[in-house]
């Protein structure tokens, strides 16, 4: 009974998703913050301000760039926020709102429901297309951790030029022109419509730069957000949105392609999924900036 179990995909998913949601439970209810402080603008120390800001701003003085961190928010000096006093879930939520952390909610769902259907899509695209077997798929999959290295190669040396923010949208942009591409050679025609071998890999690569490149911005600009502290439940909620994804989209990619039209409309909300996500990134811009993050860590003390 217990090797039927484990045989089958869809219930090891369930029981790993089941331990997910454990874990989420634990962290939510069992873990508490310390209290916080929150204290106007006008008194933080802008130390740190050369170590995360804008690219312009580093050839300015220390004051000029305090001019700059009240001058990107119209109520920087308004100090009477309502902050709940205990730790736990009122105030997870709270600051998730607050800080604009809620966003990467939105887009890590998406990022993993692409991915995923990438994926598991690729083997039969080369088939269909190439009529590749498994060898010949395995050597594509093989460089994906090639193009992994090389991804985070860049995203280490455009960070020390460029904002989050920019780079967040920079690689979310590689991995939408990627899922454009595989739509219209893929996604909504009866069979693949490309007979380029290197065009696909060119697609493939462009695809898969933008997607393990923005994993560690999207992380790190999420972790920033959210603050220095209850890291560990923050994180906990967001692995748990990722596995909600990941289950989703495992069960669509075999519907899709086992169904009439299925394999258009999978793509196409794969689409849409991640199109939903750039009206709320500009909605959101300031509180992604440098200096809103800035404030984050010179508003809290003890």
């Amino acid at each position: 009974m217990v090797m039927l179990f484990f045989s089958s995909y869809t219930y090891c998913g369930y029981t790993l998703l089941l331990a997910n949601l454990i874990v989420l439970l634990v962290y939510l209810t069992s873990l508490t913050v310390p209290q916080i402080n929150i204290r106007s603008v006008s008194g933080a120390n802008t130390s740190l301000v050369s170590s995360i800001e804008e690219p312009f701003v580093s050839s300015q003085s220390q004051d000029q760039a305090s001019e700059l961190i009240l001058d990107d928010n119209d109520d920087a000096t308004d100090t009477s926020i309502e902050v709940p006093s205990e730790g736990g879930i009122l105030y997870h939520f709270y600051n998730l709102r607050e800080s604009g952390a809620w966003l990467f909610f939105l887009t890590s769902f998406q990022n993993n429901f692409n991915q995923q259907v990438v994926q598991w899509s690729i083997p039969l695209i080369v088939l269909d297309a190439f009529g590749w077997t498994q060898k010949e798929t395995g050597y594509i999959f093989a460089g994906f951790g090639f193009i992994g290295f090389l991804s985070i190669s860049l995203v280490v040396f455009l960070s020390k030029y460029f904002s989050d923010r920019i780079l967040f949208v920079t690689f979310q942009s590689l991995v939408g022109i990627g899922i454009i591409s595989f739509l219209s050679i893929h996604g909504c025609s009866n069979t693949t419509s490309i007979s380029s071998k290197s065009m696909f890999l060119a697609i493939v690569f462009v695809y898969w730069l933008g997607a393990f490149g923005q994993i560690p911005v999207n992380i790190g600009l999420y972790s920033k957000l959210v603050g220095p502290k209850m890291q560990g439940k923050y994180h906990a909620s967001l692995q748990m949105c990722m596995a909600v994804s990941r289950m989703i989209s495992g069960h669509l990619v075999g519907t899709g392609y086992s169904s009439k039209n299925g394999v258009c409309m999978l793509w196409s909300i794969t689409l849409a999924l991640w199109a939903v996500q750039i009206p709320f990134v500009f909605v959101l811009w300031k509180k992604l900036s440098p200096h809103a993050i800035e404030r984050i860590y010179s508003n809290v003390s003890g």
